[in-house]
């Protein structure tokens, strides 16, 4: 063997581990969620800084009344409060959707 046709072949060689250290080794599923939740938040971070604390505010309306009814079947004032309050700031936050939504409703 001469030296290029070691280097050569060691150079192969290092390219092979390296292609088997890059390739992924998780379920096809969990590469595609990952890829998806990519996406999404690279586009998450076009949203306004009002739109993103409306959302942030929305989802703990959300999780708040989920607890209420799983703990007590019930919702108190405050958190009713809440659920107006995030409908509101959604219709403000995204109008043209909120507009949509009010549309497929009325059957427009």
């Amino acid at each position: 063997m001469t030296k290029s046709t070691g280097n050569k072949n060691m150079v192969e060689a290092l390219e092979a581990a390296e292609d088997a250290l890059l390739e992924d080794k998780r379920p096809q599923w969990e590469i595609d969620r990952e890829a998806r939740e990519l996406e999404h938040n690279n586009a998450a971070d076009l949203l306004l800084y009002d739109q993103i604390e409306t959302l942030k505010f929305v989802i703990k309306v959300v999780q708040d009344s989920d607890f209420e009814c799983h703990e007590s079947y019930e919702l108190g004032v405050d958190t009713m409060k809440g659920i107006d309050r995030a409908e509101w700031k959604l219709r403000l936050a995204f109008p043209e959707l909120h507009e949509n939504v009010h549309n497929e409703r009325m059957g427009d």
